[in-house]
């Protein structure tokens, strides 16, 4: 039971991995999709610039924990979305 135990946050992550695959998220990551949506995403930071960071950070650390391809393209939405200074300091 034990054994069981100690393994569950291995589990946790492979059930997320899994779910993140099957949803079909990394393919909706690309930098085609992230010009397509900058004015959009522009907009809702600018209307939410408080929020906007802490979901941005959330957003971030989930793709980066689940090793989703594309993560490069969240770190240049971060400067593109939050200006260069701002933008570097977020991921």
């Amino acid at each position: 039971m034990r054994s069981i135990l100690r393994f569950w946050p291995l589990g946790l992550l492979l059930v997320a991995i899994a779910a993140a695959w099957a949803s079909g998220l990394p393919q909706q990551i690309s930098w085609a999709s992230l010009a397509r949506n900058h004015a959009a995403l522009s907009g809702w930071v600018a209307s939410h610039p408080v929020i906007a960071p802490a979901v941005y950070v959330a957003i971030y650390a989930v793709t980066v924990a689940l090793s989703v391809p594309g993560s490069a393209v969240f770190t240049v939405a971060s400067g593109l979305l939050f200006g260069t200074l701002a933008g570097g300091l977020w991921p």
